[in-house]
C-alpha cells in the first residue's frame, strides 16, 4: 500500500495561515512507517511519479510519500 500526503504547509480552512508545526510531519510519519519518501512535488514530471509510485507498489508493504508543494492561491508570499 501506499499512502500520499500533500503537504502545503497551509491551514485552508482557517484562512491560509502557515501551519510551522508540519515541519515535523516527516518525522512523526516515520514513527509509524519506515519507508516514508518526501519529494518536492515540481521536480517530478508524470514520468517520475509514475515511476516511484509503481517500484513502491511493486516493493509491497507500506509505504508513504509526503508530496510538498505550495498551493497556487497561497503561492504569494509563502514560500519559507
Amino acid at each position: 500500500m501506499v499512502v500520499v500526503v500533500l503537504k502545503n504547509s497551509v491551514a485552508a480552512i482557517t484562512g491560509g495561515q502557515r501551519l510551522p508545526e508540519l515541519e515535523l510531519l516527516d518525522d512523526a510519519l516515520r514513527g509509524i512507517c519506515p519507508d516514508v519518501h518526501t519529494v518536492r512535488c515540481e521536480m517530478l514530471g508524470k514520468k517520475e511519479w509514475k515511476k516511484l509510485l509503481s517500484s513502491l507498489l511493486k516493493k509491497g508493504g507500506l509505504s508513504v510519500v509526503v508530496a510538498e508543494g505550495t498551493c497556487p492561491e497561497n503561492a504569494e508570499g509563502m514560500e519559507a
